[in-house]
């Protein structure tokens, strides 16, 4: 068996839980005898371009064990779209990895990360140079697998804090409408799993990016909800079609992305109904939020990168990990290996009989599929109150 000499990068929108994935890689690299070389590219593909590596062997164990709990991308990440100059990059890359004496390239990212992953594989077919995909995005989009690593760690924080919001307006005799947005760009597994809050405080209304949505007759149905409890709790994705043309933009890739959503439909209902109106946006926070990671999330985190480590030490290449769900009381997983190709820019929708009508979803369905992956706390390491982040030596290595 030849000695594994690898490359790990991480791209993309971060999670709680991303640098649990190069935690598990790291630790069972440094456990086996089959590999040597263990080497991080900072700021994504970025890094492997312009020859941007530190060594991930060298690394204080300490700050190793603190990326369990660290928000964020330890190693930097990067949106970077391989264009139409693609034989240049993958070039520069390639010149990269010969320099370093490396065999293999571990991509963690979400959907266009997979594309990468895709093109990369293609480009190194047949050189003795692999590379497998890491998955993970909180938008829990990625096709071929049950969930994305990072979903159920965003979902149980979007579920506490909103728990928390539907508290606070409880408060208050004089009601108010509030509307809170989601992330997850086109497909609507966060906004969903506000299912999973307590019945008695759960929204009123949870509208998903898969759902038809027409302003007259939310206004008309908020409204009624209003005067009914005198208050209203509404979810709503990034993604929801309003005309907010000057709030739409694309990132690197072509995909639009929405500034203000939640503050462009809250100002049109406040103007529509005279009705007092707050926008809440959960965003990043929930993506960053250390203290509601999902025990389950950090576990399969570090496992899945085990099992593929395991694969590129077989020689597997062009693969990316997926989980498949084995049962849900108790909540038990697996890991196979599935094409790049196959996943790579693939949306995985939630499902249409999840969606009962404007605004209505299947709860006990959403229940079904999410809570399980909830379950567990972890332990946080804190300082004076403080959750302790790993801070990693980046100092570059010199061929």
């Amino acid at each position: 068996m030849k000695k594994l000499s690898f490359v790990y990068f991480q791209s993309g929108g971060p999670t709680s839980v991303i640098n649990s994935s190069l935690y598990g890689l790291i630790q069972a690299a440094k456990a086996s005898q089959n590999v040597d070389k263990i080497y991080g590219s900072l700021y994504g593909v970025e890094g492997l371009i312009e020859d941007h590596l530190i060594d991930l062997r060298t690394q204080d164990e300490h700050e190793l064990k603190l990326l369990l709990q660290t928000p964020g991308a330890a190693l930097g990440s990067a949106r970077f779209r391989i264009g139409k100059d693609k034989d240049v990059i993958f070039a520069k890359i390639k010149k990269t990895m010969l320099k370093h004496g490396l065999n293999c390239i571990f991509v963690n990212g979400g959907n266009d990360s997979m594309d990468t992953c895709h093109q990369l594989s293609e480009y190194f077919a047949g050189t003795g140079i692999q590379v497998l995909g890491v998955p993970k995005t909180v938008d829990n989009d990625l096709d071929g697998t049950d969930h994305c690593l990072g979903f159920p760690s965003a979902a149980k924080a979007i579920i506490n804090d909103m728990t928390a919001i539907s508290v606070d307006i409880e408060a208050y005799s004089k009601g108010r409408i509030t509307i809170v947005e989601m992330m997850g760009r086109d497909a609507g597994w966060l906004p969903a799993a506000t299912a999973c809050m307590q019945e008695d405080l759960a929204p009123d209304l949870i509208y998903v990016p898969e759902m038809k949505f027409d302003l007259e007759e939310f206004l008309k149905t908020v409204k009624a909800i209003c005067e009914k409890k005198h208050r209203a709790l509404v979810v709503i994705p990034e993604a929801l079609p309003i005309s907010r043309e000057a709030t739409i933009k694309e990132d690197s890739f072509g995909h639009a992305f929405y500034e203000g959503t939640v503050q462009v439909l809250a100002a049109i209902v406040k103007e529509r109904l005279g009705i007092n109106t707050r926008g809440i946006g959960l965003s990043l926070l929930v993506r960053a939020d250390p203290f509601n990671i999902s025990r389950i999330d950090r576990e399969e985190a570090v496992t899945m990168s085990r099992f593929l480590l395991e694969a590129a030490l077989r020689g597997e290449t062009g693969k990316v990990g997926c989980i498949k769900r084995i049962t849900n009381h108790p909540y038990a997983s697996g890991f196979v290996l599935e094409e790049a190709s196959k996943i790579a820019n693939a949306v995985r929708f939630i499902p249409n009989e999840w969606i009962k009508g404007p605004g209505v979803l299947d709860r006990e369905a959403v229940k079904e599929y999410t809570a399980p992956l909830l379950e567990g706390d972890v332990e946080i390491e804190t300082e004076h109150g403080r959750a302790k982040v790993a801070r990693l030596n980046k100092t570059e290595v010199k061929a």
